[in-house]
């Protein structure tokens, strides 16, 4: 299965570094909690930080993940529509990864 958004990952101490397109990001998440909140705060190749309100809930046998995109001040929407169908696109290898047990 392949990704549209992230070429690859690695560890940095408590962050996700993610290889895009263009250039390396961080990618921290929120502590372990009850309420299957991811939560990831992205940093930027500017340095800009981006919260990402990111949700795991169960459903039924198994979870709903939720991922609101939100357009960035300033970005195209050209830039919006290509950014939506990229992380629907994670999303879906998501799904398909979970369901094959991967």
């Amino acid at each position: 299965m392949g990704t549209s958004l992230c070429l690859s990952v690695r560890m940095s101490g408590d962050e996700w570094q993610l290889e895009m397109p263009t250039g390396w990001i961080g990618n921290q998440f929120a502590p372990a909690n009850d309420f299957g909140v991811l939560g990831p705060i992205v940093t930027l190749l500017d340095s800009q930080l981006i919260l990402n309100p990111m949700r795991v809930v169960a459903n039924g046998e198994g979870s709903a993940v939720m991922f609101p995109l939100f357009q960035l001040p300033g970005m195209a929407d050209e830039q919006f529509v290509k950014d939506v169908g990229m992380v629907e696109a994670d999303l879906r290898t998501l799904k398909a990864a979970m369901e094959a047990g991967d």
